[in-house]
């Protein structure tokens, strides 16, 4: 049996603290987001004009950079919702 060093313990939980700390961030960052949406109109169609014109007013590499963002949070969020949505129904 290996010997665990007190060095090893404390790298050990860092990562593992780390990895919960960035999954709790996801759900916090998740609802973050969408208090922040919601705040932006009073449904969706004034939400996504609200965010549209903020989008518009930003110089073309945030525009660049946001819309990045948005294309890999949407399709993560697309995929997640499906695989939740399937877990549910077992």
């Amino acid at each position: 049996m290996h010997e665990v060093t007190p060095d090893a313990a404390a790298i050990f939980l860092r990562t593992e603290g780390s990895r919960m700390a960035e999954q709790l961030d996801f759900w916090l960052q998740l609802h973050q987001l969408n208090k922040a949406c919601i705040a932006t109109g009073a449904t969706p169609e004034e939400r996504a004009n609200s965010l549209a014109m903020q989008f518009k007013s930003k110089a073309p590499a945030a525009q660049k950079e946001a819309a990045e963002q948005l294309l890999n949070v949407a399709v993560a969020l697309a995929t997640l919702r499906a695989q939740i949505d399937e877990a549910s129904s077992q």
